[in-house]
């Protein structure tokens, strides 16, 4: 691909960050709602008392902010007087952090210019999903340490770094403390997919028996880990004001029936997320749900599936990054069905992230000779949708600002 096609779409790329920043100051500040807020109190009340899990905070849903929005929010908290601005500032710098981390990974590992595709193609996918990616935010973070967690495991378990070992199992500490959504977003998927990863390259002769033993005992070391990591949560949890409500619960619906019911459910999120809509729709609407209906098929099935056909036409990386992403989308939807979480889509977002890993991966491979055409044919569509979303943010900030005067006056 010529400098100048490069070119073209590193400036794609970059208008399309530009917007969504605009998005996030204009639309997010009028927009703000408890929620969003969370961040910025739970900041400002670790700063007021000096602890790292303030005593007198309620954690809501059994869950321990260990590496959340929060601490994105914290220092922005403390330079702005308004904090509408601060909590915006966290969302940006949250959303600036991943985009470059999903930069590296790309440059790296698999090529010079698929981050391009897997960024503005994300976005776009998760178009009802605004308010957690851009101004809530609040799957950024979950997003960002599945990142590391991707590299740093192939790093100390696939390429045997020891230094990136230690960083690994302080991650998988750090992501057990905070919760059970935590460790089977995170570390279960890792352990699963590097499990699936290293019989596949040891059946394909990659790899010797030597070698397998090795990731094993990793594994192993892994899981002891989270394990201990998992006991300290539950230390804390006595300790801390824990509010553990239903929604925090993982307990299992073996019932045939409601399994079935809650399959068909996590795959209409999974259509609802890539923008199909269910209800309220008229001929435009139709249109367009069908349109995202069958992209939404060809992603997340036909694409995984001749990649894991064509997997030995990958590099190694591009291997373990398919595997893994197929592992962890197998593992969270079975636990989203069997535990009966399907009344928030949110928990798909990294399952479908994963899927547009898979999908850039495979397209940027095969198809390289239409692939800049895809690309900006996605930024503009989402640069009108965006545009016309943050365009209407001032009437939205007028109304939520008069509604606040006639709270203040009562």
């Amino acid at each position: 691909m010529n400098k100048k096609t490069i070119k073209t779409l590193n400036i794609g790329c970059l208008i399309v960050m530009a917007l969504l920043i605009f998005s996030i100051f204009s639309y997010g500040i009028a927009n703000i709602n408890s929620d969003t807020a969370t961040a910025t109190l739970l900041s400002r009340t670790q700063l007021k008392y000096k602890q790292l899990f303030p005593t007198n905070w309620n954690y809501g849903n059994g869950e321990i902010w260990v590496f959340g929005l929060n601490l994105f929010v914290m220092p922005f908290s403390v330079i702005f007087q308004n904090q509408a601005i601060a909590r915006m500032c966290g969302s940006a710098l949250a959303l600036i952090l991943f985009t470059t981390l999903l930069v590296y990974m790309y440059r790296k590992y698999i090529d010079n210019i698929g981050y391009t595709f897997i960024l503005l193609f994300f976005i776009l996918c998760l178009t009802p999903n605004y308010e957690f990616i851009l101004y809530q935010a609040s799957s950024v973070p979950g997003l960002f340490l599945l990142l590391i967690d991707l590299i740093l495991s192939y790093k100390s378990i696939i390429e045997n770094k020891i230094e990136y070992f230690i960083l690994l199992i302080i991650l998988v500490f750090i992501n057990s403390i905070s919760s059970l959504r935590y460790l089977a977003e995170n570390v279960i998927p890792i352990i699963s997919g590097l499990s699936v990863f290293a019989f596949f390259e040891y059946k394909m002769n990659r790899i010797t028996i030597t070698n397998v033993k090795k990731i094993i005992l990793r594994l192993l070391i892994l899981i002891l880990f989270s394990v201990f990591g998992y006991a300290f949560h539950t230390y804390l949890g006595d300790k801390l004001l824990m509010n553990n409500t239903w929604l925090g619960s993982f307990a299992l619906y073996l019932n045939p029936k409601a399994l079935f019911v809650n399959l068909a459910k996590t795959i209409k999120n999974y259509l609802i997320i890539f923008g199909v809509t269910f209800r309220d729709v008229h001929l435009v609407l139709l249109f367009k749900s069908i349109i995202a209906a069958i992209f939404a098929i060809i992603i997340f099935a036909i694409i995984p599936i001749l990649s894991i056909k064509n997997i030995n036409r990958f590099n190694k990386f591009q291997r373990y990054i398919i595997i893994l992403s197929i592992a962890h989308n197998v593992v969270m939807t079975s636990i989203i069905v069997l535990c009966d979480k399907t009344y928030n889509y949110r928990y798909l977002i990294s399952s479908v992230f994963l899927f547009c890993v898979i999908t850039s991966i495979y397209i940027f491979t095969f198809y390289k000779s239409i692939y800049t055409k895809i690309v900006l044919f996605i930024a503009v569509i989402f640069s009108v949708n965006l545009i016309f979303k943050s365009n209407n943010f001032l009437n939205v900030y007028e109304k939520k600002n008069s509604f606040n005067s006639q709270l203040i006056n009562l």
